[in-house]
């Protein structure tokens, strides 16, 4: 089934530049990722069939499945380097996108997943791994996910 992003509803221009860098960079790295969380919702919802969900989302969010934790920092210094995204402080999974002066921008999430998980199904975030998080079903929603038909993104 092509799903296309209608053009009476089309992804805000930030979300646009933010999705084609990282996948990009995913794409180099030759790892599989999908867009997840509400970004998700809206874009299925909204962008594609025109139903307005009435809740806003403010973040995009990337499941990544990774070998280690040492990719999961590659992708964040990759697209560091690009010098379109700038870290968050105090989180340690989060990037800004097109980052002001103030160093806020547009928030992506990247969650890593796959090798990571110990136990399965549960990533705890490095260095002190005091904050825990579940990834159940992002091993099958990888699997099932929709591929963009697009070669915009």
């Amino acid at each position: 089934m092509k799903l296309f992003v209608s053009s009476n509803k089309p992804l805000a221009s930030v979300v646009l530049g933010l999705m084609r860098d990282v996948h990009a960079l995913i794409k180099e790295m030759k790892l599989g990722y999908f867009v997840c969380g509400a970004a998700a919702r809206d874009i299925l919802f909204l962008h594609v069939y025109g139903i307005e969900t009435g809740i806003a989302t403010l973040d995009v969010d990337f499941g990544v499945a990774v070998e280690n934790w040492e990719q999961f920092e590659a992708i964040k210094t990759g697209l560091i380097k690009t010098g379109r995204f700038v870290p968050a402080k105090n989180v340690v999974q989060r990037l800004y996108y097109n980052a002001g002066s103030n160093g806020q921008g547009y928030p992506l999430d990247i969650i890593p997943f796959g090798k990571v998980e110990d136990p399965p199904n549960s990533i705890a975030w490095p260095p002190d791994q005091n904050e825990v998080m579940s990834v159940i079903g992002y091993d099958e929603a990888l699997r099932a996910r929709l591929r963009s038909r697009s070669t915009k993104i």
